[in-house]
């Protein structure tokens, strides 16, 4: 896990607990000691990394939309769709610190398949590279 990821994780004071008895990639949830976010520890280690940042995705986002997680398909929709959002871009960050590579030379699918990520989130993947694209133009003109 990155360092960005691990400083968040302390400055929310989220805790992350492995085991290898769920069946689910990684859950959060909110106990009386602040939140914890356990994860399957039978998952590849990048697995296991995706599944967090989903999990802080649900931590930055789901406050900002209105409505039941549970009994409204709609939230539930977008709830999931901001956290996959949130994962991407932090992959996104760490693959392109790691290789230094330009934004324009990323190509979507084969981003999404190095990752084994599933490739219905090519669409909002194109989307931030895009926005990646525009950062860095804009810091240039400046």
């Amino acid at each position: 896990m990155n360092s960005h990821i691990e400083n968040y994780i302390r400055k929310h004071n989220i805790h992350i607990e492995y085991s290898n008895e769920v069946s689910f990639p990684a859950k959060k949830f909110d106990t009386p000691k602040g939140p914890v976010i356990i994860v399957n520890s039978t998952l590849r280690e990048e697995e296991q990394n995706q599944a967090i940042l989903h999990e802080l995705g649900h931590n930055v986002y789901d406050k900002e939309v209105a409505g039941s997680y549970t009994n409204d398909d709609k939230v539930h929709s977008k709830m999931e769709s901001n956290a996959n959002k949130y994962m991407l871009q932090e992959t996104l960050n760490q693959y392109r610190a790691e290789t230094d590579i330009d934004p324009h030379d990323i190509n979507s699918i084969a981003f999404l398949e190095h990752h084994n990520l599933n490739l219905n989130l090519n669409e909002i993947t194109r989307l931030l590279i895009k926005k990646m694209i525009d950062e860095d133009e804009k810091m240039q003109l400046n």
